[in-house]
């Protein structure tokens, strides 16, 4: 029988850990002959749930070196491993993965381009999906979180002009209101208050507002 380890790996660890630190982790362990159970039993060994192990190591660049590792947690490939974690991470709305836990994925794929690029993506997709659970159901503590992570992926260099886009094209006014988003657009300098007010998808009102508080100019904007 292999003995329990004595202390749980945190989240971050399997985020940051290298390579060869991965392998020794998770060990090239004999398939379980129930393949639903091999995730769930890596993560209770490593005293992480299964929805914490799948993005600490999906978002871990090095995983993809793994190979032996992977199968014993029931994946064919990297590729699967990372539409798990695609899943997992865009459908979660702070049960599973806590928010510090998010917030260090973000920082983490800061100098990864890679990751950043995919990133943009799954935001749009996560953040939409959680703005749908805060219109079902109103919680405060989901607002305030929510806000946080708005606020975070501005001010700390993770998003993109692609992901101002899609917000500004797809994302719902309330909302964009709720998180004072168009004035962190404007701070983390990926558009200008002018460039945003050019935006056919932005209410009038919206624009209006803008220019009430000096973020844009009034000259050629339409507030009709």
């Amino acid at each position: 029988m292999v003995a329990a380890v004595a202390t749980a790996t945190t989240f971050s660890e399997i985020l940051h850990a290298s390579a060869a630190d991965l392998c020794e982790r998770l060990g090239k362990r004999k398939p379980s002959a129930q393949p639903r159970k091999r995730l769930g039993n890596a993560a209770a060994r490593l005293g992480l749930t299964k929805a914490r192990l799948v993005c600490a190591l999906g978002f871990n660049r090095e995983a993809h070196a793994l190979g032996a590792e992977l199968l014993a947690l029931g994946y064919a490939s990297h590729d699967d491993l990372a539409q798990h974690r695609n899943h997992v991470f865009v459908t979660d709305v702070y049960a599973e993965i806590p928010l510090e836990e998010v917030l260090a994925i973000y920082s983490h794929a800061k100098d990864d381009s890679d990751t950043l690029s995919i990133l943009q993506y799954l935001m749009l997709k996560r953040l939409s999906q959680i703005e749908a659970a805060i219109d079902a159901q109103v919680q405060v503590w989901v607002i305030e979180r929510y806000k946080r992570e708005v606020r975070h992926i501005y001010l700390n260099g993770i998003a993109q002009v692609a992901f101002v886009e899609g917000r500004l094209e797809q994302g719902h006014p309330g909302f964009r209101a709720l998180a004072n988003e168009l004035k962190l657009v404007i701070d983390s300098k990926l558009l200008s208050g002018g460039e945003i007010c050019a935006r056919e998808s932005l209410l009038a009102s919206e624009k209006k507002r803008l220019i009430e508080r000096g973020l844009a100019p009034a000259t050629g904007s339409n507030t009709a």
